[in-house]
């Protein structure tokens, strides 16, 4: 007694589990073609227009040719962030990705490259000056005690 009711066991319909196909899906039987038309394989075009091919998203051109200072932008600002552990260098590791990610404003991925930079070029900078009035300060300081005494 695998069928839900009396009198479905030899249902053609009828599916394991009990449950139907999926929404959407034909249950079987010829597809239904528009008035005046056969199946595609006779020699006519189906009706609408063609099906989208599947694949990755279209890329303008243009931002192609911003990829190589994206990278770049990307890897320098990684760099300075390991390197200078400058907190500047998460906002240039932030713009450099996206403008990676930009795929279609090539205006907008060359402004985030440019942001990239900026923040990396800055944070590094920072760092130097930095490191440098933590070192050089203390020993103008004690050279002007020395003169003094």
């Amino acid at each position: 007694m695998n069928a839900p009711w009396p009198g479905q066991e030899n249902d053609p319909q009828q599916h394991p589990g009990g449950y139907g196909p999926p929404p959407g899906y034909a249950t079987g039987g010829q597809p239904q073609y528009p008035y005046g038309q056969q199946s595609p394989g006779y020699g006519q075009q189906p009706v609408g227009p063609p099906p989208v091919p599947y694949g990755p998203p279209m890329v303008n051109p243009e931002v192609e040719e911003t990829r190589g200072g994206a990278i770049a932008a990307l890897v320098t600002g990684a760099l300075s962030l390991m390197l200078c552990a400058s907190p500047v260098g998460i906002v240039g590791v932030v713009f450099g990705i996206l403008a990676m990610v930009e795929k279609q404003d090539a205006e907008k991925a060359r402004r985030f490259t440019k942001y990239s930079w900026i923040a990396t070029i800055g944070g590094i900078v920072a760092m130097v000056l930095f490191f440098a009035l933590l070192f050089i300060v203390p020993f103008v300081i004690a050279l002007g005690a020395a003169g003094t005494a």
